[in-house]
């Protein structure tokens, strides 16, 4: 009977390395931005997983496919071909399956972009791993700014406070697919010495029908030990409170410290938020801090959009983006 065998491939090979077609591309605002849902597979029979693309170029890019190359796989790649608009996050999933009699080792496999006659660029997943390990120290002049105000908000879900003009806002949002929101989402932030601010603003369709299943909820996690806090606000029904340890242990949050209140029109809805900064942490100046925001519409047209953008303008997935505080 003839033996099986199990390939294990494990995508980080130092005697194998390719050129990289321009190879400061994650260094420049105007690019076109590579992130693979994972840098290292072991491939048993078959395996998929998502190429993620964010298109930082000053123009949309009418047509781009993903072509990979190994002598020891066979590759599917879904969609064949794509466009990608400007500002915006796709993704490729490839499906790689190792040829009939190759066995047990490490394999190159190689990937290009190719679109209109042109090469836009060629990677290696490990060379996109080194590339990661650069970018886990941010650029801070590449990270969205939150200033502070000597003006404080009211608490009122409207917006009409001076403090707010001068807010960083977070917008672009992206959902899931990997592409544009139908709905979208603004979130502003600003800070004074007692407080942390976050504004809510959210397009809707029937108001009426919101759920309190249709919510955005925040995660920030201040620098120091990996630990952070988890809040959700709903049109619809009461807040919920989280925190979690460094070991990511997620526990209750019990605080009323925290100030809401919002708003609820005929095609939006929205939210003010005080945070104290004595149940979190005061930042720094210049200091980085993670956050993710996610919102959740289940009423109506179900969608998930989240902001999470690291210092590339990428949206991270299954990460939490970055801000810097400027006192």
């Amino acid at each position: 009977m003839r033996k099986k065998y199990l390939l294990f491939f494990f995508l980080f090979f130092p005697s194998f390395i390719y050129a990289h077609l321009c190879d400061n591309v994650f260094r420049q605002a105007d690019s076109l931005i590579v992130k693979p849902e994972t840098y290292s597979l072991i491939v048993k029979d078959r395996t998929s997983f998502k190429i993620f693309l964010q298109n930082n170029m000053d123009r949309g890019i009418a047509e781009i496919s993903l072509v990979p190359e190994s002598p020891a796989f066979d590759f599917e790649v879904t969609p064949k071909k794509m466009s990608i608009p400007k500002d915006r996050q796709v993704f490729f999933e490839v499906t790689i399956s190792p040829k009939q009699g190759i066995r047990t080792g490490n394999y190159p496999v190689k990937f290009r972009l190719v679109g209109g006659g042109r090469e836009f660029k060629s990677f290696t997943l490990e060379g996109l791993a080194e590339a990661a390990t650069r970018e886990k120290i941010p650029d801070i002049n590449k990270l969205p700014v939150i200033k502070s105000t000597s003006i404080s908000p009211v608490i009122d879900g409207s917006f009409a406070d001076e403090a707010w003009k001068t807010s960083c806002i977070l917008s672009n949002f992206c959902s899931l697919k990997g592409s544009e929101p139908f709905y979208k989402t603004w979130v502003m932030m600003t800070f004074d010495r007692d407080n942390l601010y976050i504004g809510v603003f959210s397009r809707d369709e029937d108001i009426e029908k919101l759920s309190s299943d249709d919510r955005i909820e925040i995660i920030i996690s201040p620098p120091g030990d990996g630990s952070g806090f988890i809040m959700s606000f709903s049109p619809a029904g009461s807040p919920v409170y989280k925190k979690y340890d460094a070991n990511k242990q997620v526990s209750q949050w019990n605080t009323s410290d925290i100030r809401y209140a919002g708003i609820k029109r005929e095609n939006y809805w929205s939210f003010e938020i005080s945070i104290p900064f004595r149940l979190i942490k005061f930042p720094k100046e210049k200091e980085v801090w993670d956050i993710r925001i996610t919102r959740i519409k289940a009423s109506g047209t179900k969608e998930t959009s989240f902001w999470a953008m690291d210092a590339t303008g990428y949206h991270q997935e299954k990460e939490m983006g970055k801000v810097v505080f400027l006192p």
